[in-house]
């Protein structure tokens, strides 16, 4: 069952949030905590990414991821207007990639609404680490009953091993 969530959807979350966290580069020391959280948004949508194809999801966990994706969707496009009211994009001054650079109005951006952002993304740092260890852990479980089932056919095969050379003779074919 699909839920209308696809790769590409989840890609698009992970340019909005390599997009938010570049336009953090030159940003003032009292933005540096939500900066950060950015970044470790960016960091843990990539880890997913990476995984995301080399695994199938249940349909329980596509709709988890789902939602969680909508969530740091929703997060970073509030981040970005509310990024929008406090920058400027300077054509003037360029970067040394040769692109305009991004300043800081001198407008003092509410503490409390940093902390607030913050803490949304923070959460869902959370929830996105969660979702992967999740996914981690069943590949772990899954690796571990297929070591098990190598053990147990190698025990199996050294116990008929024995019993043939204790019983050479074959009662089946009588």
């Amino acid at each position: 069952m699909s839920f209308g969530f696809s790769l590409g959807d989840f890609l698009q979350v992970i340019q909005l949030a390599n997009n938010i966290r570049t336009r953090f580069v030159d940003a003032p020391l009292q933005f540096k905590a939500i900066s950060d959280e950015v970044k470790s948004l960016s960091n843990v949508l990539r880890d997913i990414e990476d995984v995301l194809p080399l695994r199938d999801l249940a349909d329980i966990q596509e709709k988890e991821l789902h939602e969680i994706a909508q969530g740091c969707r929703n997060a970073l496009k509030d981040l970005e207007n509310t990024l929008d009211k406090y920058q400027e994009l300077d054509k003037s001054r360029k970067a040394l990639s040769g692109r305009p650079r991004w300043i800081w109005k001198r407008l003092r951006w509410d503490q409390k609404d940093i902390d607030r952002m913050r803490n949304r993304i923070s959460s869902h740092v959370l929830l996105l680490n969660t979702f992967f260890g999740q996914i981690v852990s069943q590949t772990t479980f899954a690796i571990r009953d297929g070591v098990d089932q190598l053990v147990e056919r190698q025990d199996n095969q050294d116990q008929q091993v024995i019993l043939d050379w204790l019983t050479p003779t074959n009662y089946g074919a009588q």
